[in-house]
């Protein structure tokens, strides 16, 4: 992913994402694999800033089971 970095949130290791340029981003894509022997219900969170002014926080994605 260009343009994109993991960072370590809540505890966890290379869990979430975030830019590493100012250049506009109209998508970022992006693959998750769960740990090995992981089985269970995950919830993606995002939080999209447009500008200093415009953000969104804690977009949450349907249930996702593996």
């Amino acid at each position: 992913m260009t343009g994109v970095n993991t960072m370590n949130c809540g505890g966890g290791k290379e869990n979430s994402l975030t830019h590493s340029s100012k250049t506009r981003k109209n998508t970022v894509t992006s693959v998750w694999t769960p740990a090995s022997g992981f089985s269970g219900e995950v919830v993606f969170q995002a939080s999209v800033v447009e500008s200093y002014r415009m953000m969104w926080k804690n977009i949450e994605s349907e249930i996702v089971s593996i």
